[in-house]
């Protein structure tokens, strides 16, 4: 081997070397939530909008005070989003869309999807698309008393506008849960918990239409699943790459988008973790909603975080995501 191939061999290893990761995760809020969920980066007012569903608050987070206000609505919170006009909140309320203005607390029901169930049927999750429209994950509840499960296959995704109300989209969902949407708006991306797959579907931004619904992600399958991870939350970075929280496994996972491989992985302090949202004054900051008992143990003792937000931080400059959307009302 001559000395120009010997250089070109170490200028090769030193060119596609990569360095490992670092995180830094860290609790961001003093009240603790029995079933955190729902968060929404307000880039305008600086602060972390969420929900503790089990205790129908809707509430705001100064993460540089670590305080919380909240407001109890009068049944389960799931999502909150704040309306482009920043003054009022488009909140679930069971199986109903509500306004709420922070500042007069007043409620405003702007509509009830599937209103002959009385509410069995319900919201677990909403997101605008970049037009503004809203996703909306419903889950069917057990009408057994004591039993706080969801009826497989009974979970749907509709949209709606309004003035023209609630549209079904696609059905057969166990428990569904967080939704995003590719840079190309050509993808949307839907988690079912109990069934723990990720779901990708063709999307019609123009049209509002899904289509060719693939697993991605089956987690009962995979090897660089747990038995214990059953994805929750998600959301997606600058690159394109897919954020998954991990729900009774304590983590957040980055999942490559086209072969879903988990490429890396982040511990959070609680296996409650439930929902993950980049945001901060730079958007290079990812803070995720945790609980500390939902129906179950108090998770507090053994880990005194849970049910607290929490905020990661990195040194990847990669590490960050885009403002989110608004509902466009």
């Amino acid at each position: 081997m001559n000395f120009h191939t010997l250089c070109l061999i170490i200028s090769l290893s030193v060119t596609y070397s990569v360095a490992k990761v670092h995180y830094k995760v860290a609790a961001v809020e003093k009240m603790q939530s029995d079933l955190g969920e729902g968060p929404h980066w307000d880039e305008k007012q600086h602060v972390l909008w969420h929900t503790d569903i089990n205790e129908f608050k809707v509430c705001r987070l100064n993460v540089t005070s670590q305080d919380s206000e909240c407001h109890k609505l009068t049944d389960i919170a799931t999502f909150v989003h704040p309306y482009p006009n920043g003054e009022d909140l488009l909140v679930s309320q069971r199986n109903k869309l509500v306004k709420l203005n922070w500042k007069t607390k007043k409620v405003t029901v702007l509509d009830e999807v599937a209103p002959e169930l009385k509410g069995q049927e319900r919201f677990n999750e909403g997101q605008p698309d970049k037009s503004g429209r809203m996703w909306l994950a419903t889950v069917t509840d057990s009408l057994t008393p004591g039993d706080h499960s969801v009826l497989p296959g009974k979970g749907n995704l509709w949209t709606w506008e309004s003035g023209k109300g609630f549209t079904k989209r696609t059905d057969n969902f166990y428990l569904t849960n967080g939704i995003t949407w590719s840079h190309d708006q050509k993808k949307l991306f839907i988690n079912d918990s109990r069934a723990r797959k990720i779901y990708v579907f063709d999307f019609d931004l123009d049209k509002g239409t899904v289509a060719n619904k693939t697993i991605l992600i089956d987690a009962e399958t995979r090897t660089d699943w747990t038995v214990n991870d059953r994805p929750d939350g998600l959301t997606i970075d600058i690159t394109g790459h897919l954020w998954a929280s991990c729900i009774g496994n304590g983590r957040v996972v980055k999942i490559e988008p086209n072969s879903g491989d988990i490429v890396d992985t982040c511990a959070i302090p609680c296996p409650l973790t439930t929902t993950p949202v980049f945001g901060g004054p730079n958007m290079d900051q990812m803070f995720i909603t945790t609980a500390y008992k939902n129906f179950g143990p108090d998770q507090r003792p053994a880990h005194p975080t849970c049910g607290k937000v929490h905020r990661i931080t990195s040194d990847d400059k990669n590490f960050a995501g885009s403002v989110a959307n608004r509902p466009n009302l």
